[in-house]
């Protein structure tokens, strides 16, 4: 179990957090904002594919390791192949489970976001100095190429880096500002 608050983790049934002090609600976890998908640079080589999910007053990180992914195949797999679908219908099976694998976050508990991988983490939104949006566009027509960056500056001086592949519009912008306001740099 985890503290729904911090995210630091606890004893299973505890109703009180040792970290941080505060009560654990028996209540659903509050529904995601947004679930935005971005992979995390560490270095030039060292990469995550990471799912962003942004709540009210804190986004959650949600990574999906190498490992993670193969686990997650196997898994799928297992069951195409229970259900004896063909070639055909368990690759579109298999497609279809990762087109759609970041919606499950939108009604995912904290607690069991957190519990999937040991590299998922709690940021409270005020623990956020700056956070940057930027976006680009490919001058050429043929490949429409679209993408960014998402940088978090966390207080203390923690850069996290995120690249992305999704176009700048209006929909994003005012999610970001509603949920960051003066924070924010949308570019």
């Amino acid at each position: 179990m985890f503290c729904i608050h911090c995210g630091h983790q606890m004893a299973d049934g505890s109703k009180f957090c040792t970290d941080c002090g505060k009560q654990q609600s028996s209540q659903p976890t509050e529904q995601a904002v947004w679930v935005f998908t971005a992979t995390r640079r560490y270095s030039l080589f060292k990469t995550d594919a990471c799912n962003i999910i942004f709540l009210k007053d804190r986004l959650v990180l949600a990574y999906l390791t190498g490992e993670r992914q193969k686990t997650e195949s196997a898994k799928v797999a297992a069951d195409i192949k229970a259900q004896g679908l063909g070639f055909f219908k368990g690759s579109a099976a298999m497609m279809s489970y990762w087109a759609d694998y970041s919606k499950k976050y939108y009604t995912m508990d904290i607690n069991a976001i957190l519990a999937e991988d040991p590299l998922n983490q709690v940021i409270l939104y005020s623990m956020i100095s700056q956070i940057r949006f930027e976006c680009y566009e490919s001058g050429d027509s043929e490949s429409n190429a679209s993408g960014g960056d998402l940088l978090i500056q966390i207080q203390g001086g923690e850069m996290l880096k995120f690249t992305h592949a999704s176009p700048g519009d209006k929909q994003i912008k005012n999610i970001l500002t509603s949920l960051f306001g003066y924070k924010l740099k949308y570019k």
